[in-house]
């Protein structure tokens, strides 16, 4: 009982490093794109998943990064054991020096220049931390080689560790990416045809600047009409049908229009007396597809423009791609657990 109340030979000091100033630029940055997703993600009525994930995402990252520069683990060094205590005050691990079959040290060089990397290494488990985090460091190392014996070939081992959790990362990823690919070619590759009786024509104000938008191969227009502020109604897959270019130059805010949308899009959208699928709701919810197009005095697009347009170009279904990430990842999957079976 009273070893366990004696005070730890050496305590960690966090460090305040040239390290800091990139990283404090790359987590505003981050936080920043976060910041963004999250408005995007939170804009409409339902939120939007996708963007909702990647904001998540940078989120976790922004914080990881934040406490492993300012918070980083508290090490206390004690006569006969390591006791790793988190920035939050529980701790995290306890390691006993009898029970230590060695260390390892990596040198790495980086943006904020040279550091060093410590590994300790028990039968079951090991713990790392790196020199930029402690201005004690070398303190630290000094005291903990008194205890166990340096062994570089024990750095095999944690990569095989390293193996399993990115094999286990990239299944769910495949799981994913093939889940995708047959809900893009289930749902999102079948509208090809639209038929008369599924059309209706909404007219309403412009409210913002006729544009095109997109890349040379990829080209859009949005519109925003006064009457439907939540929505924007897209001319994506029916641009190469459309005089956009006429549209850009004959259309300004505040002039008539009048769009045509999918019937099934408008009951469910814009009358809500149809329900909405789950992704309709969280993925694409806020963009209307358009697929005819007039002002007071000229027409755009018609449907059957459109029709015709989309029989000479049928839309390219992403489920190929996602099918030729998935083969990487299952290729990537074998390869690891091929390195995985040699250690």
């Amino acid at each position: 009982m009273h070893s366990r109340k004696q005070a730890p030979i050496i305590k960690s000091k966090t460090a305040i490093t040239v390290w800091h100033i990139p990283a404090i630029i790359t987590i505003a940055v981050i936080g920043w794109a976060a910041y963004i997703f999250m408005c995007d993600a939170l804009s409409v009525k339902y939120v939007q998943l996708i963007a909702f994930g990647f904001a998540a995402l940078l989120f976790c990252l922004a914080a990881y990064m934040l406490q492993m520069l300012f918070a980083p683990d508290v090490l206390l060094v004690y006569s006969n054991r390591l006791v790793v205590r988190s920035g939050l005050g529980y701790i995290k691990k306890t390691i006993l020096f009898d029970d230590l079959v060695g260390y390892a040290e990596k040198h790495k060089e980086g943006i904020g220049g040279k550091y060093s990397q410590l590994i300790l290494f028990t039968l079951k488990t090991s713990y790392l931390f790196y020199s930029y985090q402690y201005s004690n460091y070398k303190l630290i190392r000094a005291e903990l080689a008194t205890h166990a014996v340096g062994k570089q070939d024990l750095l095999g081992r944690l990569h095989k560790q390293s193996k399993i959790y990115k094999i286990a990362g990239l299944t769910l990823a495949l799981a994913a990416v093939l889940y995708l690919a047959y809900y893009s070619h289930s749902h999102l590759s079948n509208n090809v045809y639209i038929a008369p009786n599924d059309l209706t024509i909404i007219g309403d104000q412009v409210v913002n600047e006729p544009a095109i938008s997109g890349s040379k191969t990829s080209k859009s227009i949005h519109i925003n009409l006064n009457g439907y502020p939540q929505f924007e109604f897209t001319l994506n897959d029916s641009y190469g049908a459309t005089a956009a270019k006429k549209y850009v130059n004959n259309v300004v805010v505040g002039d008539s229009i009048w769009v045509g949308v999918s019937t099934t899009e408008y009951r469910q959208k814009i009358t809500e007396d149809m329900p909405l699928l789950f992704w309709e709701k969280h993925c694409n919810y806020k963009f209307i597809s358009v697929y005819s197009l007039r002002d007071t005095s000229r027409q755009y697009l018609t449907l059957a423009k459109y029709n015709s347009y989309r029989q000479q170009h049928p839309p390219f279904s992403i489920a190929w791609v996602l099918l030729l990430v998935a083969a990487v990842i299952v290729v990537t999957i074998v390869q690891d657990a091929k390195e995985y079976m040699r250690y």
